[in-house]
C-alpha cells in the first residue's frame, strides 16, 4: 500500500510539473492597454484594479490613444487594437477596475467602473494552444484592452496572442467628471485639445456618432 501511495504521489507531482511547464513564463501574467476610435483622441488619466484578495493596484496611465486618420478611412469604430502595458506579476485577474479619461472632442472628463464576471474570468484564464508562426504556444486571453469613446462609453476585451479571437469582457457606461480623479482640470489640457480640434475640424463639424459605441 505504501508503494501505491508513493507512485500516486509521484504521478501527481509529474502531472503538476508538466502542466506548469506548458505555459511559458511570459504568458502567465496579465497585462493591460487602452484604445479608442481613431478619430477621437482620449487622454488616459487614471486606472485602478481591485484584486480578489482585496489588494488595490494603481496602474500606470497618462498617455493618449486615438487622434489619427487610419488608412482605410474608417475612424469611428471601437476595435480591439492596441498595445499592452506590463504590470506587477499577477496571474489572477482583477475583480474590477476604475478608469478615468479625457475626451478631447468634447472637452470632457469621464470615469467608469469595469467589472469582470466570474464566468468571463474563467474564459480568460483557460489556456489554449495557438499556432504562432508555426510554433504551437499555450496562451491565455489575459491581455485586458480597455476601449474608451466619447460619451463615457467603454468596451473591454480579453485578448490572446498571435491575433487570436478576443473575448468580450463587457460594455460599460461611465459618468461625467468636472476634473479627473487625479485632479487634472480641463484648462491643463487646453493646448493639446486645441491642437486636436484644429487637426480634426472636418470630423468635429459632424455630429459625434455616440450610437456606434452603445
Amino acid at each position: 500500500m505504501k508503494i501505491v501511495y508513493q507512485c500516486l504521489f509521484l504521478i501527481l507531482c509529474l502531472t503538476g510539473c508538466s502542466s506548469r511547464a506548458e505555459v511559458a513564463e511570459e504568458y502567465r501574467y496579465w497585462s493591460y492597454g487602452f484604445t479608442s476610435p481613431a478619430y477621437f483622441e482620449m487622454k488616459t488619466e487614471y486606472l485602478q484594479a481591485s484584486m480578489p484578495d482585496g489588494h488595490i493596484l494603481s496602474l500606470r496611465a497618462g498617455w493618449s490613444v486615438g487622434g489619427y486618420r487610419p488608412d482605410d478611412g474608417i475612424g469611428d469604430e471601437l476595435e480591439p487594437i492596441g498595445s499592452m502595458e506590463s504590470q506587477e506579476r499577477y496571474t489572477e485577474l482583477p475583480d474590477s477596475m476604475v478608469v478615468s479619461w479625457f475626451s478631447h472632442a468634447e472637452k470632457q472628463f469621464y470615469a467608469a467602473n469595469i467589472h469582470f464576471r466570474p464566468d468571463i474570468k474563467k474564459q480568460m484564464m483557460t489556456p489554449y494552444v495557438s499556432n504562432c508562426w508555426d510554433d504551437n504556444r499555450t496562451l491565455y486571453h489575459n491581455q485586458i484592452l480597455i476601449g474608451l469613446a466619447p460619451g463615457g462609453y467603454v468596451k473591454v476585451w480579453g485578448k490572446g496572442g498571435c491575433g487570436d479571437k478576443e473575448i468580450l469582457v463587457g460594455k460599460f457606461k461611465g459618468w461625467k467628471m468636472v476634473e479627473s480623479i487625479t485632479g487634472t482640470k480641463p484648462y491643463q489640457l487646453r493646448e493639446q485639445t486645441e491642437e486636436y480640434h484644429e487637426k480634426f475640424a472636418d470630423i468635429l463639424a459632424k455630429p459625434i456618432p455616440y450610437e456606434k459605441w452603445q
